[in-house]
């Protein structure tokens, strides 16, 4: 049977600048464990990760973590007096966020909007992999907010330069999407799938680096019937609206029967948002009486949810109420 010795890392080993370096807040002298990866090394404390992490905690529990190989020896990997951990694959920068989130109170608040965006997507990405539940529901709540499931909140929220998480909301649409795919996050992706939808393709192409080949394809093949829904109903709109016309109030039915669409092209794309009865009628319909416009208003509405109703099927998603069972499930677990 092989024999167990230590091997303590000096400084000289792991303190040039192409190694990693002690992290200036996320080291504690009196800490029993050093987690290392690409351009930080954090000492901190095992009980308190163990505490909300399984993963962290199994891991721990191993006899031989931070161990190396040495012929027919298991050499413990040491650094400052503490079992060196390599975290493989997990980029510094996002770690940092994790571990303050965990060992500081007032690091992460979940109903704050202003969050950075590289907070809100690396939390939910190793909160999912290390199985921080709290730290996890936090993240998908704070994202859930942002990002409601009911078209009347949604109308509310979703306008593409509104400030959220330090950007415009439109360039954290891609971002969050391949966070909570790869963190497979059921209930937020049809909303989130949405949303990166309406988007157009250049943008949707460049923002979608290191996106999941699959989550991709989804998002391109739900999004073309979506854009052919909406130039539908668009096409429809001279002949089908003009049937709610002239009704039993109208001031001049001649002239509401006779209302003329003008540039309703600058419409014919994915973004839902821009489709909203109010829009269509006051910028893009003329000569209509004031009895018939709310008439005109309610139909294109009732096309619009329609086609609402049908979006997370566009994406391979069974509906609404099953993703928001799904959220309500998720947040109460």
């Amino acid at each position: 049977m092989g024999s167990r010795r230590g091997s303590e890392r000096r400084e000289e080993d792991l303190g040039t600048a192409e190694t990693p370096q002690r992290h200036d807040v996320l080291w504690f002298p009196d800490g029993n464990v050093v987690l290392a990866t690409d351009v930080y090394l954090f000492k901190v404390y095992k009980g308190l990760l163990s505490m909300q992490s399984s993963v962290f905690r199994d891991m721990f529990d191993l006899e031989d973590v931070g161990t190396v190989r040495s012929g027919d020896e298991a050499v413990q990997d040491m650094y400052d007096g503490a079992p060196l951990v390599t975290l493989v694959g997990d980029k510094g920068e996002d770690v940092v966020h994790l571990l303050r989130a965990v060992f500081e109170h007032n690091y992460h608040h979940r109903d704050d909007r202003n969050t950075p965006l590289d907070v809100v997507t690396a939390l939910l990405d190793l909160s999912t992999k290390y199985d921080f539940k709290e730290l996890r529901k936090d993240a998908v709540f704070q994202i859930s907010q942002q990002y409601p499931m009911v078209l009347e909140e949604f109308d509310d929220v979703n306008d593409a330069e509104t400030p959220m998480f330090g950007h415009q909301r439109s360039e954290c649409d891609i971002p969050l999407l391949k966070a909570a795919f790869k963190a497979g996050i059921d209930a937020l992706l049809p909303i989130l799938f949405l949303s990166g939808a309406c988007r157009d393709i250049s943008s949707i192409l460049r923002m979608s680096g290191s996106m999941d080949s699959e989550c991709l394809n989804i998002l391109l093949e739900g999004r073309e019937p979506l854009v052919v829904r909406i130039n539908m109903l668009l096409m429809d709109l001279p002949d089908n609206v003009q049937e709610v016309l002239g009704g039993t109030n109208c001031q001049d039915v001649k002239k509401c029967k006779k209302a003329a669409y003008e540039k309703l092209s600058y419409l014919a794309h994915s973004y839902i948002y821009h489709i909203q009865g109010y829009i269509v009628v006051d910028c893009h319909l003329r000569r209509i009486c004031q009895y018939c416009r709310p008439a005109a208003i309610k139909y294109i509405n009732k096309k619009r949810e329609e086609i609402w109703e049908d979006i997370p099927s566009l994406f391979g998603y069974p509906g609404w109420d099953d993703a928001r069972t799904k959220l309500k499930e998720l947040l109460g677990s």
